[in-house]
């Protein structure tokens, strides 16, 4: 599930990056459409889930572009009716994520991907939370899950071969897909989990307070939400505490 909405006042709290979406999420356009840049993409039909992180990468997009979205025909479809207006050239381009985009690359190219937008300031993240009243209930559970989550990067990063059994195994699909796949992704290191840039240290939030917040106002500015929380009610978000014993090596 890679759905997207601002952080609102509500009692839930940020505990982990998952990941940051990387090549396994691209704009790619069907091969004839006469597309080879994001500005191609005035006046074209070009589907991605509404609400989702795709979805946020193509606004991302087409704002860097300097292309207005109400000049694209932007259609809301999950990745597998993607794959089925592709087949019958119903869409011209598509933004989605794997193991979809994978299959329209064989009669498409990729325009962009979420890695050259995350480097321009626009990441999309798959990130960990828990409402603070289960977190105070069980404060037992989030260590151990954090500790779990750890290991399965060190595994990513120290031996792709067996995250990549284990991966294909939960999935069921072969360790070479499972590979390929992991590889097009951003894992960050345990490490990195507390650095200043991501979940930061307690007392001290992060920058992904800063980037929830840039998330959150630019889909006000696309209508796309109503309101964003301060940036103060998103720094209160992130649980950083205890995160040091989870990451060290």
């Amino acid at each position: 599930a890679r759905g997207l909405s601002a952080p609102l006042n509500i009692p839930y709290e940020v505990t982990w990056v998952l990941d940051v979406a990387g090549d396994n999420e691209a704009l790619v356009a069907r091969n004839g459409a006469k597309i080879s840049s994001v500005k191609d993409l005035v006046g074209k039909k070009v589907a991605t889930p509404f609400s989702s992180t795709s979805h946020y990468s193509l606004l991302a997009a087409l704002d860097r572009a300097g292309v207005d979205a109400s000049k694209v025909q932007l259609l809301d479809l999950e990745p597998q009716d993607i794959l089925a207006a592709w087949t019958r050239g119903d869409i011209d381009a598509t933004y989605v994520w794997l193991p979809t985009l994978e299959e329209l690359k064989k009669t498409g190219e990729v325009i962009v991907s979420s890695r050259e937008l995350a480097a321009d300031g626009k990441p999309t993240l798959d990130l960990g939370v828990a409402a603070t009243r289960f977190l105070k209930a069980h404060p037992d559970v989030l260590p151990a899950w954090r500790k779990a989550q750890a290991r399965a990067l060190d595994l990513i990063h120290d031996d792709p071969d067996a995250a990549s059994a284990a991966v294909g195994k939960q999935l069921g699909i072969s360790p070479a897909e499972a590979g390929s796949q992991l590889k097009q992704g951003i894992f960050l290191k345990p490490a990195e989990q507390a650095d200043a840039k991501w979940l930061g240290t307690p007392g001290r939030a992060g920058g992904l307070a800063d980037n929830l917040h840039s998330a959150a106002r630019f889909l006000v500015d696309q209508k796309q939400i109503d309101s964003a929380p301060d940036i103060e009610a998103l720094r209160k978000a992130i649980h950083a505490e205890g995160l040091s014993d989870a990451v060290s090596p």
